[in-house]
């Protein structure tokens, strides 16, 4: 096991460096990813979560400063006072945002429930969830490549702006990643499995879908696409049984 962890030390140290940037890039208390919007509505919605309790919130964002009062303004006769003065509409806006997935905040809630307090351990669980995302990237490369082209592809896409400016975010963009490469990776995978364990690894495989959708919008229709994909492309099927399979991840996951 040793020797093969060793035999991929290039990308070994592409993740430690990358891992002693972003930690050190998230040290300094006023500085922010880059979605410094999106993290700072987790932040107000995780120490609603925190506070009061999930359930309580309905697992909805309440990005709201903290206040005991702030429910009043979800009351019909108050709603046009939820976010500022809302004129024209018949009942105002809703205090709760309820229109994307919401378990992402659920990792940095749980750490703030546990009385974590200072945002560098909760944008270092995030970084983890992102060099996670980079490990399964390099893995799905690695197998329907080789080493140097999945370590070329996983450098690529490290040092982008788009990973480097998010990867610490406490917004949904660190799971995003990770839900998404994993499902990438073990769909590919399950390929040259067993027709037991194949079934045991579509499952796998609809888990993590499950869980990218339940975290974000922004893969569901690659995942899906990538998914069906296979099956025409490399497979040269069609399963609309399957499909349908994959498809319930998603739904389930917006239905919850």
């Amino acid at each position: 096991m040793t020797k093969k962890l060793l035999g991929h030390w290039p990308f070994i140290l592409l993740i430690l460096t990358l891992g002693v940037y972003l930690g050190v890039k998230a040290v300094p208390e006023n500085s922010w990813d880059g979605w410094r919007v999106g993290s700072a509505q987790t932040l107000l919605s995780d120490k609603q979560w925190a506070e009061d309790g999930i359930l309580n919130n309905y697992f909805l964002f309440l990005p709201q400063g903290y206040s005991k009062t702030v429910r009043y303004f979800d009351d019909p006769e108050l709603r046009q006072h939820s976010r500022g003065i809302a004129t024209g509409g018949f009942i105002g806006k809703r205090l709760y945002y309820t229109h994307y997935p919401f378990s992402y905040l659920l990792p940095t809630a749980l750490l703030m429930k546990f009385g974590v307090e200072n945002r560098f351990w909760l944008r270092l669980l995030e970084i983890l969830f992102s060099l996670g995302g980079l490990a399964f990237l390099y893995w799905f490369l690695n197998i329907v490549s080789n080493r140097l082209a999945a370590l070329a592809g996983a450098l690529f896409y490290g040092a982008s702006t788009i990973f480097l400016d998010y990867a610490d975010s406490l917004a949904n963009q660190p799971l995003d990643d990770l839900w998404r490469f994993a499902a990438i990776a073990l769909s590919v995978f399950s390929l040259s499995a067993s027709e037991k364990n194949k079934k045991y690894l579509n499952y796998g495989v609809w888990s993590l879908f499950f869980l990218a959708s339940i975290s974000s919008y922004d893969s569901t229709l690659f995942i899906l696409a990538w998914l069906v994909g296979l099956d025409l492309l490399i497979l040269k099927k069609i399963n609309f049984k399957k499909w349908l399979f994959w498809s319930s991840a998603p739904a389930l996951a917006f239905g919850v």
